[in-house]
């Protein structure tokens, strides 16, 4: 994993194979970053958040708490707690997607 200057982050966080974390990014706690996730600068994660493998995250992005990131989403847009995105262009899911 490489990680960026002024990057926090909280208790309980696993980053897995891969993982590439820029500047001035903020991990809650207990978020799960599967193999190959990319965030560039200024991204905000909230706690108890999964994203799958190979996803990217744009700059100057929040995701909210407990929100699910599928396999190889390009998140472009902000996510609000306990929501699901998928995709690419990504779409927020009306239902959300379940971890097994």
């Amino acid at each position: 994993c490489n990680v960026g200057q002024n990057t926090n982050i909280q208790t309980g966080v696993l980053l897995n194979n891969s993982v590439v974390i820029s500047h001035d990014n903020d991990l809650g706690e207990c978020c799960y970053l599967s193999p190959g996730v990319i965030t560039s600068g200024d991204v905000k994660i909230g706690s108890y958040t999964f994203i799958g493998s190979g996803s990217i995250v744009s700059n100057h992005i929040e995701i909210g708490e407990n929100a699910i990131i599928g396999i190889g989403t390009a998140v472009t847009g902000n996510l609000p707690d306990q929501s699901s995105a998928i995709g690419n262009p990504m779409r927020i899911l009306e239902k959300k997607l379940i971890i097994n």
